[in-house]
């Protein structure tokens, strides 16, 4: 008796839907990657209950052709390739989006082309159209997905709960909307409004209006081009590093990617520069689609690169020169808590082309199949003004708690009485500045005001006050000698007159015996002096004057946890070093400041200490004259 039977239509067709929509937000991805390629201007979506009870997604797309519709809910049909899949240059290609869709959940599709004079609507079950009818709509399409998963309940049991669907949601969108923010993106889940983009296609803005003005702090503009690459974006200066790294994004040809490659790049470039890691970074990588393969995922999420070793070079390159240009100062006083409080303002202009496209009233969800036509509960003229005054109104003292916890939007924060509030409106109090090798040349010319607390150096230039710590840029300086002192093998050594004998645990002593020719190179003569004691017999000269037993621990610490890497860990050995530099506390004059100065503006990356501790920070007038009232 046979044991093997081919699979049913019905069967084969919910097994294929399966490895495409596996959850809310990847239906969700799909259309919204539809709408994309469509050519919108505008995007709109509305979810309830995190997806699960109805997703819609209108835009202002070229829409669909009459007879073009039954196809976009067939398998494998697609108007974006031909037979050449190795030159896609578009989100979504497969032809599996709508028709995986339409086999797990109930859809009304409303369209019209730009060739038509009326639009179409119909309702698909099951991936067969049920009902069509013609209507009056806009040009563009609008996708409503509804009770997904209802013919699948073990796909159903499986989801998350609904705020984590609609967490899960709102980062999908959000990342999709940073990756055009030449389109307008606005979101709306469970009647509350996420976040809305006005499609100006400025990045900073897009990412500003989706994760809040704290998560944009301090980024560097990029943009380098080492053919075939061509990279543009942003990444985080030195001074503004965040451990969580709550905004890193890549986009490749457009498609938003998760590449641990380039992520690694980032993050070993940030530690072999500041000792830091997780740096927030928006990335734009354009590469011709042949050095690309994104068909390697189900979802497209993850993208093959050709010679990705080659690539991840070139990116390291641009980027080590972008953040050796310049510099962001962070110049936020902590006794200074900025207010972030106002209600999102949009454009109006902005707003009234979106107004055709915009849901006043969810369709009734208690519906068992359909929702009415999307004209029925589309926003009229006189409606629309007042929702968004409703809005505005009701967003300064709604509960954004999706928005803080995922997204760390601005939100109110409760301020001590004794600590002073200055808004955004004191300009110049908090504003980030931009500098560069040439700033410390100036800065070096400024009247020097003294020091302050034994470590810092005072100078001003009638606007700002600037703080130098002195011992992060006496730090930079020697590092940065004694770097290119060992890349030439000309480091100088000083021997001691009286060997230095220093006691090792056992562990350490067997490491550090081990690597006798390793410490060589960078000038420590070391000799084994019997049990688990070492004669250390010269120094490198830059260190002379250093305590010696510090200066050697901080070396053993630092090769028990240093990578494999040589070149790697030598810098990294030097590091350790020089962070005995000008470790007392004393004053310095203001003739060794500016020659301290004079020689910061020398060096490749001037900004921080070797460990990525800021070397200049700076406080405005305004800051004294609100202090002290005068303002």
């Amino acid at each position: 008796m046979a044991r093997i039977k081919l699979l049913s239509k019905d069967t084969i067709d919910r097994i294929a839907a399966g490895e495409v929509v596996t959850s809310p937000t990847s239906a969700l991805k799909e259309i919204l990657e539809n709408s994309i390629d469509a050519g919108s201007e505008n995007i709109i979506i509305q979810t309830r209950g995190g997806g699960k009870k109805f997703i819609i997604v209108s835009d202002d797309g070229h829409g669909i052709d009459e007879e073009d519709i039954p196809l976009a809910f067939t398998r494998n049909a697609t108007s974006k390739i031909t037979d050449d899949i190795d030159s896609i240059n578009t989100l979504g290609f497969r032809g599996e989006a709508l028709a995986s869709i339409a086999f797990v959940s109930n859809v009304i599709i409303t369209t019209r082309s730009e060739d038509s004079s009326v639009g179409y609507r119909c309702e698909i079950v099951g991936g067969e159209i049920v009902d069509k009818r013609t209507t009056s709509c806009n040009i563009g399409t609008t996708i409503e997905i509804w009770d997904l998963f209802y013919n699948t309940p073990a796909r159903l049991k499986y989801l998350k709960n609904d705020k984590k669907e609609t967490s899960d949601i709102v980062e999908l969108v959000s990342s999709i909307a940073l990756s055009h923010p030449e389109i307008s993106f606005r979101l709306l889940c469970d009647g509350k409004e996420m976040f809305f983009t006005d499609g100006s296609d400025d990045i900073l803005r897009c990412a500003k209006s989706i994760y809040g003005k704290e998560s944009t702090e301090g980024l560097i503009p990029v943009e380098f081009e080492d053919v075939p690459l061509y990279v543009y974006g942003y990444i985080s200066s030195a001074s503004f590093t965040d451990e969580r790294g709550r905004l890193r994004r890549i986009f490749i040809n457009g498609r938003l990617v998760k590449s641990t490659e380039i992520s690694s790049v980032v993050d070993s470039l940030y530690m072999e520069l500041y000792s830091k890691s997780r740096p927030n970074f928006i990335l734009y990588v354009n590469l011709p689609p042949r050095m690309t393969d994104v068909n390697i995922h189900p979802a497209k999420t993850e993208v093959k690169l050709l010679n990705s070793s080659l690539i991840c070079m070139l990116i390291k390159d641009g980027l080590r020169k972008a953040l050796s240009d310049s510099f962001v100062v962070n110049n936020s006083a902590p006794a200074v808590r900025e207010k972030l409080h106002e209600a999102p303002k949009y454009e109006k202009e902005v707003f009234e082309a979106l107004k055709p496209y915009i849901f006043k009233n969810e369709p009734n969800v208690s519906e068992e199949k359909s929702a009415a036509p999307v004209e029925e509960y589309r926003i009229s003229e006189p409606v629309a003004e007042m929702y968004e005054e409703t809005y505005v109104a009701e967003a300064e003292n709604e509960d954004i708690s999706i928005s803080q916890e995922h997204h760390e939007l601005p939100i109110n924060e409760e301020v001590p009485s004794s600590v002073m509030e200055f808004t955004d409106k004191d300009e110049g109090i908090l504003s980030a500045e931009v500098i560069n090798h040439e700033f410390f040349e100036k800065l070096s010319n400024m009247k020097f005001v003294g020091n302050a607390f034994s470590q810092y150096a005072m100078l001003e230039d009638g606007q700002y006050l600037y703080a130098v710590d002195v011992h992060a840029a006496h730090e930079r300086v020697l590092y940065e000698r004694f770097l290119s002192a060992f890349r030439s093998q000309k480091v100088s050594v000083q021997p001691l007159m009286i060997p230095k004998i220093i006691s090792l645990t056992p562990k350490d002593h067997i490491m550090i015996t081990q690597n006798v020719d390793i410490l060589s190179s960078i000038g420590f003569e070391i000799e084994d002096f019997g049990g688990n004691d070492i004669a250390l017999r010269s120094i490198p000269a830059e260190f002379s004057g250093d305590d010696i037993n510090e200066l050697f621990k901080r070396i053993v610490d630092e090769m028990a946890v240093s990578p494999r890497d040589v070149l790697a860990r030598n810098e990294r050995l030097i590091r350790a070093a020089c962070h005995n530099a000008v470790r007392g506390e004393s004053d310095i004059s203001e003739r060794e400041v500016r020659a301290l100065l004079k020689d910061l503006s020398k060096a490749e990356h001037p900004y921080t200490c070797p460990h990525g501790r800021s070397v200049v920070g700076k406080l405005s007038i305004k800051y004294f004259m609100k202090a002290f009232n005068r303002i």
